[in-house]
């Protein structure tokens, strides 16, 4: 029975058994313990006192004493085989009602919250983190940037990322697809994560395609492996998030951080900013989120698996206005000499992670989404070492000399499909087709020139990635 529980689960069975155990010793002058105790003893004097019990301790708050009081109470029945709960369902409703209003009053009284909640991390945050983590400049903090990226495209609990290893991981073609084990709930289903809007510094590809190129010769199957883990200590995740977080607080003359943001806020803000979207529905964030609902949550199985729902989820929180539009993400060439070339620099950045991501289409995705934001992560920290291991691509893969600046690497291989500057005109139409009164001519006329946009020849996507790098070309050059 035991093994079906987690790891935070069974420890948190430990010490609630402890102080049930501490909580005998003082009951009727110590004459029960856990050997003698039967289904003779367990009585509502008996659980009302341990319930007082629990009240009294200055260091055990309202959520630790509920969740001991659910978890002896469980661990009781299996031991006992007694039917006092069953039979005495109003009475224990009723302890729990009056425990929790015997904690609020003294919490009024002391002038504190009932609980203390992990504050909410707004996207401000998310963007002021990752872009900090970027600044280190070092491969941990590629990983640690990852970590805090995909929690918050799954709507993830600490524990759930944690310890995701290279085959959860599956390449669509459009998106990412992640096989999550969701210990707390003891599910498993897969979640889409998809580019962000143009934002770097948390878009999850973006993050593990540097992840990788910072740490070219890494050996571990699990993306995270700066995380230490032990097999009967799973969940200590969540006390490495902390500690990131914590130790990326402000300085004295910076205010840009909420403060006390815990591993959890990440969570609870993914959830609130899914939510304020219209397109997504209650039931299409419970189930990427994995909430429970009791009963409900089977219905939430047969609407809302991870297809069109989950995606429209995904979109949203990756910072797209229209979740029901499909998104494309940066793609290199197919054919031609540019795709050839662009390939080799694909091949040569992720050489030692080919057999661990799979498929070849993978490799070219996070290749390309390095190249899409280039000049974005090169102006924010210029000497960086995910910067180095693309120039040292390219100089093998491309046969470039000194390939130290943007021409160069636009030249081995960004010549990619989906231009920055076509993404920002289709983020345009999309917002122009969202104001209110617009006609349906109006929108036709928008969706026409955007299908155009899509089939734009070579030529001006080649011109728009020059504007986009900054690289001097005239139209006579590629005339």
């Amino acid at each position: 029975m035991d093994s079906c529980y987690t790891d935070a689960t069974r420890n948190h069975a430990s010490a609630a058994m402890k102080k049930f155990v501490m909580f005998l010793s003082r009951y009727n002058d110590g004459g029960l313990s856990l050997e003698t105790i039967s289904a003779d003893y367990i009585t509502q004097d008996l659980f009302g006192k341990f319930a007082a019990f629990l009240v009294s301790d200055p260091d055990i708050g309202f959520s630790t004493s509920t969740t001991y009081l659910s978890s002896v109470k469980r661990q009781i029945v299996e031991v006992t085989r007694t039917r006092f709960f069953d039979n005495n369902t109003h009475w224990y409703k009723t302890l729990r009602s009056t425990l929790r209003r015997t904690y609020i009053e003294q919490t009024t009284a002391r002038g504190v919250p009932l609980q203390d909640k992990a504050p909410l991390m707004t996207l401000e945050d998310l963007r002021v983190i990752t872009t900090r983590l970027w600044m280190r400049n070092e491969p941990r903090s590629m990983k640690d940037r990852t970590l805090l990226a995909l929690q918050w495209a799954l709507v993830g609990r600490s524990s759930d990322v944690g310890d995701v290893v290279f085959e959860q991981l599956q390449w669509t073609g459009s998106y990412l697809l992640v096989r999550v084990n969701r210990k707390k709930t003891v599910q498993q289903h897969s979640v889409s994560v998809f580019s962000t809007a143009l934002e770097w510094s948390y878009d999850p590809l973006h993050s593990l395609a540097a992840q990788l190129a910072s740490d070219p010769f890494g050996l571990s199957d699990r993306v995270f492996s700066q995380i230490a883990f032990e097999k009967a200590q799973q969940d200590n995740v969540s006390g490495y998030i902390n500690r990131l977080l914590n130790g990326l607080n402000d300085k004295a003359n910076e205010i840009q951080l909420t403060r006390n943001l815990r591993s959890h806020s990440s969570r609870r803000v993914a959830a609130i900013v899914a939510a304020t979207c219209s397109e997504v529905n209650l039931s299409d964030l419970a189930h990427r989120g994995r909430w429970t609902m009791d009963g409900y949550n089977t219905i939430l199985e047969y609407i809302a698996e991870t297809s069109h729902s989950d995606q429209k989820v995904a979109r949203v929180l990756g910072g797209w206005q229209q979740p029901t539009q499909m998104i494309e993400p940066a793609k290199q060439e197919a054919v031609g000499a540019k795709a050839t070339q662009q390939q080799a620099f694909a091949r040569r950045l992720f050489a030692n992670y080919m057999s661990r991501l799979q498929k070849e289409s993978l490799v070219f995705a996070l290749a390309a989404v390095l190249l899409l934001y280039y000049s974005d992560t090169h102006s924010t920290c210029p000497r960086h070492v995910v910067h180095d291991t693309m120039v040292t691509a390219c100089t093998v893969a491309c046969g470039l000399t000194k390939p130290d600046n943007a021409e160069e690497l636009y030249e081995c291989g960004v010549a990619a499909y989906a231009s920055v500057l076509y993404v920002k005109m289709w983020l345009i139409f999309r917002c122009l087709i969202q104001v209110k009164g617009m006609s349906s001519a109006a929108m036709l006329v928008l969706h026409s020139i955007e299908l155009s946009m899509h089939r734009a020849t070579q030529h001006l996507t080649l011109l728009l990635y020059a504007a986009r790098f900054n690289i001097k070309e005239t139209c006579s050059k590629n005339s």
